[in-house]
């Protein structure tokens, strides 16, 4: 138990980190990966309600509006996940934060971070171990459409938060 005092003095999560390095690219690079390399931007799927859902409360209750957001079935998305080595997955939403790439759990702790009290205390998560919070993650993934539904259209934003997202 003791040992658990000097735990403060490190980053476990860098410990079983799961995120990706993006390669270095010759080519001429697409807007979006312009913009990761400034602002975090979160690839959701945007047919999902329980996505749409997630993306309402992170405009809602992040710290500082410094989020961008694309929908994975979106072309500049299919680009940068591709500069990624990645396929374009639509059961994971995926963080790309300074040319780091996360997903599934690590995306939702890593977004959790940003938001304000008290929602960000729930970053006690990452205590949990990566394969067990993936396990959850992909059992609602699996599930979504059938508990939460599909949408055939986007939601209508303010224009202020429209600005935010990348078509």
């Amino acid at each position: 138990m003791s040992g658990l005092i000097f735990l403060s003095f490190f980053e476990p999560e860098k410990l079983f980190s799961n995120q990706k390095k993006k390669p270095v690219l010759n080519n001429a690079k697409s807007s979006l990966q312009k913009l990761s390399e400034t602002s975090p931007i979160v690839l959701f799927d945007g047919a999902c309600n329980l996505c749409n859902g997630w993306v309402q409360f992170i405009l809602r209750y992040e710290r500082e509006a410094e989020i961008s957001f694309a929908s994975l079935q979106s072309e500049p998305a299919r680009q940068l996940l591709e500069s990624y080595g990645l396929r374009q997955d639509l059961s994971s939403i995926v963080l790309v934060e300074d040319q780091n790439l996360f997903q599934k759990s690590d995306a939702i702790l890593k977004i959790i971070e940003k938001l304000r009290l008290p929602w960000s205390l729930m970053i006690f998560f990452t205590f949990i171990p990566r394969p067990l919070r993936n396990t959850a993650y992909s059992f609602v993934a699996r599930y979504r459409y059938t508990w939460f539904g599909k949408r055939d259209r986007c939601d209508l934003f303010p224009q202020a938060q429209k600005l935010r997202f990348i078509e």
